[in-house]
């Protein structure tokens, strides 16, 4: 068994074995069995519960494991649970058994010509990115993608990161993992940026830096600023916040610093800061599943992209010139990302100062050979799609 499923296995034990502690029931986990679709865990010691017991336990396991399906059986007078497993394009697996990518490039999925998807933060076009879409488009989940596949390949040394969420700090937000547990990376600067001041603060002095790199002919370490539910930041914050992104946007990655955006299609009561931002430079735009034919075309800028069938989840299409390539986002799931931040926290080496010089690098496959996906690139003018040489 590889040392991530081991993980997860133990994970899930211990969270049963709470389940099972908060319902007053005397029993352990005494083995488990992994399988492709779902994960079976037998539980020995189990004493028949009343039927009210029983849905308790249920429903606190449901909400504690998080899995898209659970099955509680008695078998040989012991209690067997099956849990499932989410059927998602994961990003550990292909960067296990597909790639092996050098620092500063990001596997953000595969696509529908069978290729995976980079983002290769060493090419001096690549500028910024925005995720546009709906409701369980998938958005944060990318981010989260991103941020961890940065990680993986890339020293503190090669890329630094910032997270920024404006919609965590609101009592109402929606539940879910969000961007939170992504400042625990070997690579963040600092704890997720909530508050609206203190955002405003961050991106000043990203602006400011951005000036000093510039003046000292610094790109390195990149920083990657990554922002969710930018058309809340943009409706909330101060005009000092809009006068910081404008001026990232407009000169930042020439410097190294980039900005990887999330946010909902902007609604006709909207305020214009969203559009009047992007027209400043638009950055290289990915879309998600939206409502309708008209919001497809005002994401996408395309007459029939078909953004509006997309599947949600993960299903994307990312916008080169007059063309839109589908493409499925990889995942990270809850327990793989636990599992990457203790390995990284592991193998943390110490932090190196920055240096004003970079070498561009090419993906290459798991055998060593250039990797045949598409590598997207932003040049202030127009998107370039290129193919890197497989063999």
């Amino acid at each position: 068994m590889n040392e991530r499923l081991r993980h997860r296995l133990e994970i899930q034990a211990a969270e049963i074995e709470a389940a099972l502690a908060r319902q007053a029931v005397q029993a352990h986990v005494e083995g488990g069995k992994a399988g492709q679709q779902s994960i079976s865990f037998v539980v020995s010691g189990f004493e028949p519960i009343d039927t009210r017991t029983w849905n308790e336990l249920r429903a606190d396991l449901e909400d504690s494991l998080g899995a898209p399906w659970i099955t509680l059986v008695m078998q040989d007078q012991k209690l067997q649970i099956t849990v499932g497993i989410a059927a998602t394009l994961d990003l550990l697996e292909i960067l296990e058994h597909k790639l092996s990518l050098p620092a500063g490039v990001a596997a953000l999925g595969w696509s529908t010509e069978d290729r995976p998807l980079l983002l290769n933060l060493n090419d001096p076009a690549t500028g910024h990115v925005l995720f546009l879409g709906g409701h369980a488009a998938g958005k944060t989940a990318i981010l989260r993608t991103a941020a961890v596949s940065l990680a993986l390949s890339s020293r503190q040394s090669q890329v630094q990161m910032l997270f920024i969420d404006p919609e965590s700090a609101e009592p109402e937000a929606s539940p879910g993992p969000g961007l939170s547990a992504l400042h625990y990376l070997p690579h963040a600067l600092a704890a997720v940026v909530t508050q609206q001041e203190d955002i405003a603060e961050v991106l000043t002095f990203l602006a400011d830096e951005m000036k000093y790199r510039r003046s000292h002919a610094v790109c390195i370490p990149r920083i990657v600023v990554f922002i969710d539910n930018l058309a809340t930041l943009l409706d909330d914050g101060a005009a000092s916040v809009r006068r910081a992104l404008k001026s990232l946007l407009a000169d930042g990655s020439y410097s190294g610093i980039h900005l990887i955006m999330a946010t909902q299609p902007a609604r006709p009561d909207d305020k214009d800061d969203l559009a009047e931002l992007l027209a400043l430079k638009p950055a290289l735009r990915v879309v998600g599943k939206v409502r309708d034919s008209k919001e497809a075309q005002e994401t996408t800028l395309l007459p029939a992209s078909g953004a509006e069938n997309l599947m949600a989840r993960g299903d994307f299409l990312i916008l080169a010139e007059d063309q839109a390539i589908r493409f499925q986002s990889a995942y990270v799931d809850a327990y793989d990302l636990h599992w990457c931040l203790e390995t990284l926290q592991r193998k943390r080496p110490p932090t190196l100062l920055a240096r004003p010089t970079s070498a561009q690098a090419r993906p290459v496959s798991a055998n060593g050979d250039e990797a045949a996906g598409l590598v997207f690139s932003y040049d202030g003018r127009r998107i370039e799609v290129e193919e890197a040489v497989g063999q």
